[in-house]
């Protein structure tokens, strides 16, 4: 039931997602053709995971933001509409494997990026993606302790 759910999300996300592109008239920037940025780029680590899943063909991203895997969802979030892929920020971690395991079932390379206490929510669906066998992609960005203080605070310790 959860996979039809977001079957049925993703068919209206495209729906909406076309109706933007009409309506506020939304370049969409051509790269090349594999969507790899061509040029020299300074980046980080979140930043290259993002262009490798694009340039491996991960065109469904959804996410729900947290420390310090935010900065993928806000790399992809730039970059899929670019390439006519679909970007949804979810409500929780748990949703977020939802739509993926769904954008899965209807043949999308998806992907989803968290930190440690998300991947702990996300365990009953990724059962699920595994007895199903769906191909999901779970990007867990891992924080810089194991305390409360440091993966919260500025830095590039990472």
């Amino acid at each position: 039931m959860t996979a039809l759910c977001a079957v049925f999300a993703l068919r209206s996300v495209q729906i909406s997602r076309f109706s933007l592109l009409r309506k506020w008239k939304v370049k969409v920037v051509n790269v090349t053709k594999n969507h790899v940025l061509s040029g020299a780029h300074f980046m980080n680590g979140d930043v290259a995971c993002a262009e490798a899943a694009l340039a491996a063909g991960c065109r469904f991203f959804a996410g729900y933001p947290i420390t310090p895997a935010t900065e993928i969802a806000e790399h992809l979030s730039l970059r899929m509409p670019e390439i006519g892929g679909i970007y949804i920020q979810m409500e929780d971690e748990i949703a977020s494997i939802a739509a993926v395991i769904g954008a899965s079932y209807s043949g999308l390379k998806a992907m989803t990026a968290t930190s440690g206490p998300g991947f702990s929510l996300m365990q009953e669906n990724i059962g699920l993606a595994v007895m199903t066998e769906a191909p999901c992609v779970v990007v867990d960005v891992m924080r810089g302790g194991p305390s409360t203080g440091q993966p919260t605070m500025p830095g590039q310790q990472d």
